[in-house]
């Protein structure tokens, strides 16, 4: 059954659609167009509607570089209006709701990933009807990406109208719109939970240290976070060299030039000019094309590690995990035959300074390529996600951290970006299939026992099993979900005297990624 829901919003009224006592509205600006006078500036408040919106299509996606050549494939409207969201709440009658809820449902809103350069809130994987059903509302959103959102211009008062970190703003600005309208869609204002997987994850993180966030959610889940942060001399030095390879002055007004589709081509030759300065750029290098957050000093005031062991955010609950075989998906895209060179030359560039021996020393025995994958999983999102989940919970913040260890039949293991098709049960969709190529009972129970807990946690701040402590216990998501101690403790404790933090230009002291 399909109806037309309405709902009054700061903007006016909006008309969304119903199927299945689901309530979806789609397309809702939460910002205007960045282009024109906005480009490359901070969000700037949308226009109110004009009677009532018709929210029954996503906005469209914002430009991106998309390194595989995939596109998002759902039904989305045209245009230049990037910056909109979009809800899923129950229909009709309150749900039931997990105890310890309010009167309003608990909301999630989701943060998705791509590298900070590809993505789009309207790809089919990111429906959020299986949350709606489990008695929350679901936010989903899109922000500016790559040169649009990440490109740095480094301040001075020829730039200070247009900031750094303009996909993180963009987010801001979805969550004061989540803060000012959500009770009219059912949902709980005091109640926000940030959730975002990968370059997601890495947002939620910035956006857990920004004081323009503060009080516009309650809780965060992060899922796989990276270690791309730079500092903003690492930052200005990129933009240097991608103008060099554009042919254009590092100036924002030479780059608002410059029509946004064009960036795509711009974009590889950027990706060649980074390659050319490897040894300047140091391990940011293995980021490709990079463009990132940024600690300007300014939007992001410090490195998100340094804040959060700071108690920038030890009022909030974090859930902070990753996946066995994070680096295992790279791999599968771009296959190479591994040998014991190449991985003692990889295990130079990204493990841990100082103990590379005894990081060594755990693989004794396996597969180069066993060490090869782990040092690039290990380095990238393993030791990021746990220095982190450590750096809360020390501050006094309440944590709970997670390892996703599943081993599908004929799949890639438990890698990067496993756990999306397992959250929205899309076992359907292209990384569904390639990762679960024959999805089993207990995969699928998986998927549901993860949504039910980031669901129970975003109601009542308790995902269902111990806070990390000195125990450093987990919740173990395998065939058979336990607690147990964390199975990649010796890899991250290598990392001990080697902190993740925001990455800065570098001599070649050591050898490339």
């Amino acid at each position: 059954m399909t109806s037309a829901p309405e709902v009054s919003t700061a903007l006016g009224r909006v008309r969304g659609t119903t199927t299945d006592g689901i309530d979806r509205f789609l397309g809702l600006p939460y910002a205007a167009p960045p282009v024109g006078p906005n480009r490359f500036r901070a969000p700037q408040p949308p226009a109110a509607h004009t009677g009532v919106f018709a929210a029954d299509r996503f906005g469209p996606p914002p430009p991106q570089f998309a390194p595989d050549g995939q596109a998002p494939l759902a039904d989305h409207r045209d245009g230049d209006d990037w910056l909109t969201l979009n809800v899923w709440a129950p229909a009709g009658s309150p749900v039931e709701q997990p105890d310890g809820a309010g009167e309003g449902l608990p909301v999630i809103v989701w943060i998705h990933g791509g590298a900070y350069i590809q993505g789009s809130s309207a790809e089919p994987t990111y429906d959020g009807t299986p949350f709606a059903q489990l008695g929350c509302v679901f936010v989903t959103l899109n922000y500016r990406l790559g040169v649009e959102g990440f490109l740095h211009f480094p301040a001075s008062p020829e730039t200070i109208d247009f900031p750094s970190n303009r996909g993180l703003l963009d987010q801001v600005a979805a969550l004061s719109w989540v803060r000012e309208n959500i009770a009219a869609f059912g949902g709980d204002p005091d109640r926000v939970t940030l959730m975002g997987e990968s370059a997601g994850a890495g947002s939620v993180q910035a956006l857990l240290a920004m004081p323009a966030a503060r009080g516009l959610f309650r809780r965060a889940i992060l899922q796989s976070p990276p270690a791309m942060f730079i500092d903003s001399a690492l930052a200005a030095r990129a933009t240097e060299l991608f103008a060099d390879a554009a042919g254009l002055e590092p100036t924002p007004e030479a780059f608002a030039r410059i029509e946004p589709a064009r960036f795509e081509a711009l974009t590889a030759r950027y990706i060649s000019a980074q390659r050319e300065h490897r040894s300047e750029l140091g391990r940011a290098s293995a980021f490709e094309p990079l463009l990132c957050p940024v600690v300007d000093g300014l939007t992001l005031p410090a490195d998100p590690w340094e804040s959060l062991a700071h108690g920038a955010s030890r009022d909030a609950e974090v859930i902070i995990g990753h996946n066995s075989d994070e680096f295992r998906l790279f791999m599968a895209y771009r296959p190479r035959e591994v040998d014991a060179g190449l991985a003692q030359a990889r295990l130079a560039a990204l493990g841990p300074a100082g103990a590379l021996e005894a990081y060594a020393a755990l693989f004794e025995g396996r597969e180069p390529e066993d060490l090869y994958e782990a040092v690039q999983s290990d380095w990238v999102f393993t030791v990021p996600a746990m220095q982190l989940a450590q750096a809360h919970a020390e501050a006094g913040g309440a944590t709970y951290a997670y390892l996703l260890a599943l081993a599908p039949e004929g799949g890639i293991g438990s890698a990067h970006a496993a756990d999306v098709p397992l959250i929205f049960d899309q076992f359907d969709s292209d990384m569904g299939r390639l990762i679960y190529p024959r999805p089993s009972a207990a995969e699928r129970r998986v998927g549901e026992q993860l949504r039910e807990a980031w669901v129970r946690f975003a109601a009542t701040g308790d995902p269902g099993w111990p806070a990390w402590d000195a125990s450093h216990a987990v919740r173990i998501f395998d065939a058979e979900p336990h607690d147990g101690p964390y199975p990649l403790l010796a890899r991250w404790q290598a990392y001990a005297e080697d902190r993740a933090h925001a990455l800065g230009l570098q001599p070649a002291a050591r050898p490339e990624p």
